[in-house]
């Protein structure tokens, strides 16, 4: 086709008066694609996203709404926030039955809608979305068919991604997946606000699936929108983690349990329920701790940060994984730990850099690493006394609580508001152990915790963080759960 005469006779009138009468020769879409790739100025797309948006009205009269959704995909391509063109296509994904991808569109276009005609329209388009129908979507013959199609013509026109993906979105089983890629399409354009609608949509529909939500997450900060992506990451991990492990209101919290005495399961749980934490004494052999802190920090004893995944052989990783911490954990359903978020890292008193002590700041893993987690901290020094010890506040209501910014860029507004810490401290003690090698902490990810480091420290302190989270969150799994022996 591009070698066609009529679309070559077509290309060399490319300059703004020319355009429109080049769009509405018969060429075929294939060339008027063609068109739309070489009207690179602002004033040559603004006609060409004219001539589709003519195209498209001419449909409006017509049966022929997969025509019209193409046009109106080509309109948007040229002149992204056009909000005829954004109109179009939000009129022509309805008439195919995709009313998500109507209501995600409408729902950006209604607040700037001066005409009450239009904006009615809009209005209704906007609250046509079926959650229960996409929740139990997950593609037919023909959407699946149409899905494929769009993933065929990705690298070659974005135009017809749109069509083919708004197609596979449709009907009485639309295929999810399609508007995940669709918020990306939008994303892509400068649409933002119509991708995390779509977003919105999909994980309101689907709650718990974590590539939505990670997506929601990632298009979140990208836009800058920190105060909304806390919220949203506050009401899913306070939900994830009260599934996860329901509070116990049990006044007495034996959280010092010495493992391998009778009843430490028990005992630990209780814990775990009641306030979120547990310490385990003795829980794992002291010549293990040794070997790992000599794999992470024996050539150089100075070194600030380590990875497990990376540092440590699987079989010395395994025996960190002693037979306490492994029952519990594996009660829970978690697996993993993340290689994404489990670190190791080394304090040293007036050493470490400004970015290493933003954990002096109360905070909860939850909102910080956006996963319903438990973290089990492994001390390779004694902590607490000489060197910066662990200071936990009691969870009793798996809450995610509020945020504010602290001077660090690093911790990106996730400390937990100072207010509410004292308004806490009122009413809890703050526990703060002494903790000995071979001891080990086990806290879920809504616990307030921080670096306990005061101006009499002096001496190093060496850690390691393990996260566990249901199978669904872990990103990359260490696979320490999985392959321990039962």
């Amino acid at each position: 086709m591009r070698n066609d005469p009529a679309v070559a006779a077509a290309l060399q009138t490319m300059a703004v008066d020319g355009i429109q009468a080049a769009l509405a020769a018969p060429l075929g879409d294939l060339g008027a694609e063609i068109l739309l790739e070489q009207a690179t100025s602002l004033a040559a797309r603004r006609v060409a996203a004219s001539a589709w948006q003519q195209r498209a009205m001419q449909v409006l009269s017509t049966a022929d709404a997969e025509a019209g959704l193409l046009a109106a995909a080509f309109a948007v391509d040229a002149e992204p926030r056009d909000p005829v063109s954004l109109a179009l296509l939000a009129e022509f994904a309805a008439r195919v039955d995709a009313p998500e991808v109507a209501a995600a569109i409408a729902r950006t276009l209604v607040p700037s809608a001066a005409d009450p005609t239009t904006r009615a329209h809009l209005e209704h388009l906007a609250s046509h979305s079926d959650y229960s129908r996409l929740a139990a979507g997950g593609g037919s013959p023909d959407t699946d068919l149409w899905f494929e199609i769009g993933e065929q013509w990705r690298e070659q026109s974005r135009p017809r991604v749109v069509q083919a993906k708004i197609m596979a979105a449709r009907g009485d089983t639309p295929k999810p997946l399609t508007l995940h890629h669709l918020a990306y399409l939008f994303h892509s354009q400068g649409l933002t606000e119509i991708a995390l609608a779509l977003l919105n949509i999909l994980t309101t529909a689907i709650p718990s699936n974590v590539l939505y939500l990670g997506a929601q997450d990632q298009l979140l900060t990208k836009s800058g929108k920190i105060t909304e992506r806390t919220a949203i990451r506050s009401r899913i991990m306070s939900e994830e983690t009260t599934k996860l492990l329901a509070p116990l209101q049990e006044p007495i919290s034996h959280w010092n349990v010495i493992a391998g005495t009778q009843n430490d399961l028990e005992q630990a749980m209780l814990s775990l329920r009641s306030i979120g934490f547990v310490v385990l004494r003795s829980a794992i052999d002291r010549t293990v701790i040794e070997a790992v802190a000599d794999a992470l920090f024996g050539a150089d004893p100075l070194r600030d940060y380590a990875d497990p995944a990376q540092d440590l052989s699987p079989a010395l990783r395994a025996q960190l994984l002693a037979p306490l911490p492994l029952t519990i954990i594996r009660s829970l359903g978690l697996v993993g730990p993340d290689a994404s978020t489990s670190h190791a890292r080394q304090l040293i008193p007036g050493r470490s850099a400004a970015s290493q002590l933003v954990t002096a700041a109360y905070h909860q893993d939850a909102i910080a690493f956006f996963q319903p987690l438990l973290n089990m901290w492994i001390p390779l020094d004694r902590a607490g006394e000489a060197g910066p010890g662990l200071a936990l506040l009691p969870d009793r209501t798996r809450e995610v609580l509020p945020t504010e910014s602290i001077d660090s860029s690093d911790f990106d507004s996730l400390a937990v508001a100072r207010a509410k810490i004292q308004e806490l401290l009122a009413s809890e003690t703050e526990v703060i152990p002494i903790i000995n090698p071979g001891d080990t902490v086990l806290f879920l990810g809504t616990v307030p915790h921080r670096t306990h480091l005061t101006p009499a420290m002096t001496a190093p302190r060496r850690s390691i963080e393990l996260r566990f989270a249901p199978p669904n969150w872990v990103a990359s799994s260490l696979q320490m759960v999985e392959n321990a022996p039962h």
